[in-house]
């Protein structure tokens, strides 16, 4: 249980072990999909990257590949698909997704 969590201990039902790790799961699930354990928990041995870190990692990657930036709407969409992975991940799916001329989005979507 992550340090964060310590307040819902006690909560569950013991006679429901499965149930509590699911529900661990999914609220752990959800606070690193928001990036509050990236931020807040120092022991994290990877960090997950919110919606500002996903754009400065798209840009510094169209500037590496030497291409244009994606459009508004284009970087909306790339913003989502790489949000709550790692920055090594995310580096990873937008390499693997441009193409001569851009970053695809088609692709970085199949990725994902």
């Amino acid at each position: 249980m992550c340090s964060n969590c310590r307040d819902y201990e006690g909560q569950f039902n013991d006679e429901e072990p499965e149930l509590e790790l699911e529900q661990e799961a999914a609220h752990e699930a959800d606070m690193r999909a928001s990036g509050y354990i990236a931020r807040n928990d120092p022991d994290a041995m990877e960090t997950y990257i919110i919606n500002d870190q996903a754009k400065e990692i798209i840009v510094t990657v169209c500037k590496m590949a030497e291409i244009e930036q994606p459009n508004p709407v284009a970087m909306g969409h790339a913003i989502e698909l790489i949000r709550g992975l790692t920055s090594f991940n995310a580096e990873q799916m937008l390499a693997k997704s441009i193409t001569a001329k851009a970053l695809d989005i088609s692709l970085l979507r199949k990725q994902r």
